[in-house]
Order: structure tokens, then sequence, then C-alpha cells
């Protein structure tokens, strides 16, 4: 580690080694480059037992997947983050995961030892972002140049005609993901996206964060059981597709959905005629406007936000099947 990676880990880890002093449970701490373990960020002593530690910023949902496969082979392992979201913290408690955070808020299921705790009055003060690909506006230019890498060598106007967003923002969002290293020279002439895996993840969190909830245009229920059970066998239009859980079961015929999400722009009145939906607050099916045209690449779905729909649901059934689209469609597209 350099020294500035070793600032910013005891930046996580000096206030949960407190944490835990106080509970007189911290033993001690060693970091990753005295491991003979490549995979893992340390080892921590608790109650004279030494765990596995993966240490991380500002965690997010799209982060789960990983983290989940690295605990099949540390069963144990314990997750040190200087902030976890409620609906990330609720998911890692439902899968047993071990993990501890800078506000004091602990969930430790380990052999001897049970922990939980829950300031809920604390919140983590992470400075607010001021990255332009990250606005509204700049997340549609992020996703066409995920989608089709090789737009980063075509001229800023013409990104700017695909993605139906301003020169100015297609400006700006090449500027932000150069500075960052997420758009690299190739050669004299070319340029080519860099880290998309890295970059995707945090399009998710964003995406979910910001542009997703402006886009949301109701909720609706099936008129009964039956209409629900044959969702499949409903002809949407063109205005309409499904994302999320039956779009993860298009792709993958492996999940039967239980949360419909519908992309569509067609009104209130168009979706109870066409597909007999009724409005519902707490119905089911979560409909969203589509952030752009032309979404729809493979068996009338996107398999790009299909897989960000079932990573932020949380929902672990859901990310086993998100890795399965992820092996299926997500590889191709982003290595």
């Amino acid at each position: 580690m350099t020294s500035i990676q070793i600032a910013l880990v005891n930046r996580i880890i000096d206030p949960i080694l407190d944490k835990l002093h106080s509970l007189g449970l911290i033993g001690s701490l060693a970091y990753k480059y005295s491991l003979f373990e490549k995979n893992i960020d340390g080892l921590i002593t608790i109650n004279g037992v030494e765990y596995p530690i993966e240490i991380k910023g500002q965690l997010q949902m799209a982060m789960l997947p990983n983290l989940l496969e690295q605990k099949k082979n540390y069963p144990n392992l314990i997750l040190a983050a200087q902030d976890i979201p409620e609906k990330v913290k609720s998911t890692l408690r439902e899968q047993q995961f071990n993990y501890m955070d800078v506000n004091g808020n602990m969930f430790l299921k380990l052999p001897n030892t049970y922990v939980f705790i829950e300031n809920k009055n604390k919140k983590a003060t992470l400075p607010k972002s001021t990255d332009l690909a990250f606005t509204k506006k700049g997340l549609i230019v992020v996703y066409y140049l995920l989608s089709t890498p090789e737009l980063v060598n075509e001229p800023q106007r013409s990104i700017a005609q695909i993605s139906s967003t301003s020169l100015d923002t297609v400006n700006k969002v090449l500027v932000s993901l150069r500075a960052q290293g997420y758009i690299r020279k190739r050669n004299e002439k070319e340029f080519r996206l860099d880290q998309k895996r890295n970059l995707f993840l945090k399009w998710i969190d964003s995406y979910e964060q910001r542009l997703k909830p402006s886009l949301f245009a109701g909720r609706y229920r099936f008129q009964n059981i039956e209409k629900e059970s044959a969702w499949n066998q409903i002809d949407l239009n063109e205005a309409s597709f499904w994302g999320g859980e039956p779009g993860a079961d298009l792709l993958t015929n492996y999940l039967q959905p239980a949360v419909f999400q519908l992309y569509s722009t067609e009104t209130k009145v168009d979706l109870m005629k066409n597909y007999r939906f009724i409005p519902d607050p707490k119905g089911n099916i979560y409909v969203h406007i589509p952030f752009a045209e032309n979404l729809v690449t493979v068996e009338r779905t996107n398999p790009l936000l299909v897989y960000a729909d079932m990573i932020y649901s949380g929902d672990p059934r859901n990310l086993e099947v998100a890795e399965r689209i992820n092996d299926a469609y997500i590889k191709t597209i982003l290595d």
C-alpha cells in the first residue's frame, strides 16, 4: 500500500476500531501487504479469533454480487465501510453478512460474538458529488458510451445527436471521464473507454438514485392473478418494454417475477386500456419512462437496465439471477 492508500483506509478503520474497543471486542488489525491472502484487505481479531476484513468507502448496491461471491470463500468475512445505505444494510443482514461502518452501525454474527447496532440518527457526512458525468443528462451520455464504446471516437456532435443531449453536456461528460481515467488515449488519433466495469457500477448507483426516480410514472396491479401469471403473454407495443424481474426472466428463463418493472411512454389511460393494468399505489407493477429512445436490444428488453434493476432491488434471489445476466450478456458488452 502507498501512504495515500493507507491514510484512506485509516480514515475508515480508525473510528470502527474505536467503537470495537469501546465494546471490549477488538484485538488487532493487519493490512493486505502483510498477508499471504491477496484477495482480502486484512485480518481483524475479535474476542481472540482472527477474521478476514474487506474495506470499502461508499458502499453501493452494485458491489454486492462480488462481495457475496467473496463471502463464499470467507464465510465469516467482515465488511468495513465509510457508509452503508439502509437498503444495502438490510440486504447484508438477510445474507448474514457481517458489516461495520464509521457511524457505529454494526452487524456481527460470529462464533461466540453477536452484535447489532443501528444508529438511525447518524448520517455519513460524505461530500456531494460534483461529477458532471453523473448528472441526469450526463448519465444518458455515459449509458450510450457504455453500450457502444466506439462512440468515444465519434465527433461530439454525433454523440449529442445519438444520446439526444446537448453538445455542452457531451463535452462536460467526456472531459470528466478523461480526468478520471475512464477515457484514455489508444494512440495519437484514437481514444478507448477504459475501466468499463467500474464505470458501469458507478453508473448504476447514480442512475438509481438520481435519474430513475425522476422518471417514475406510477404503480399498478394486474386485473387478477390469472393476468399476473400470464404476464409473458402480454403483447407490449413499441412504446413499452420489460425491465427488472420480467426482463430478467426473458433473458434467463430462470425467475418467476413477483415485482414487475415496465419502461413505457404510454399514458395511464393507454396502460389501463391496452394491458388491463389498474392504478394502485401499493401495486407490484412499477412504470418508469425510459430515459432515451431505442433502448430495447435483446428479447424485448435491455440487459444493462435489467442488470441495474436486479442489483439495486437488494433481493438475494435477484442478485443470483443478475450474475447469470452478467455472464450471458454484460461481460460481452463491457469486457
